[in-house]
């Protein structure tokens, strides 16, 4: 949003005085103030209550007015919004307070070979069938 000096008179603005507002974030009035004029966002003009975040971390929030399209961005920490992964954050490092090592896995019994596989067969072959045959002699018909 511009901003400029204008005449209480004559209601001529000042062209030295025009400019862009260069807002910084005062925590006291939980405003934003304009470093060249000293107008408050909220008092002066939208109100906060326009403002929507585009994007926070516990580092930076990003926000800008839904109203008057302004940008802002405040940094310093937000601990609503560390990003916690394997214990701690993402952005800062900090330890999350509810995080729980995971179990450990049990280990896994070594597989053994299945009954079938592990026992000898009892049946003998058709090899050791025709063996035996030829130890008792020749094969008998019987009627």
């Amino acid at each position: 949003t511009e901003h400029y000096q204008k005449c209480s008179v004559c209601n001529e603005v000042s062209p030295e005085s025009r400019g862009n507002h260069q807002y910084i974030y005062d925590a006291n009035d939980d405003d934003w103030y304009c470093e060249i004029c000293d107008a408050g966002h909220d008092w002066d003009y939208c109100g906060n209550d326009r403002l929507v975040i585009d994007s926070a971390t516990c580092r930076k929030i990003e926000s800008h007015c839904s109203e008057c399209g302004l940008k802002f961005v405040r940094e310093g920490l937000f601990d609503e919004y560390h990003a916690y992964a394997d214990g701690n954050c993402t952005y800062c490092g900090k330890e999350d307070p509810d995080y729980k090592e995971p179990d450990p896995e049990p280990e896994k019994p070594e597989e053994s070979e299945s009954p079938e596989e592990s026992e000898e067969s009892t049946e003998p072959s058709d090899s050791e069938e025709l063996e035996a045959l030829n130890d008792f002699g020749e094969e008998e018909n019987i009627p």
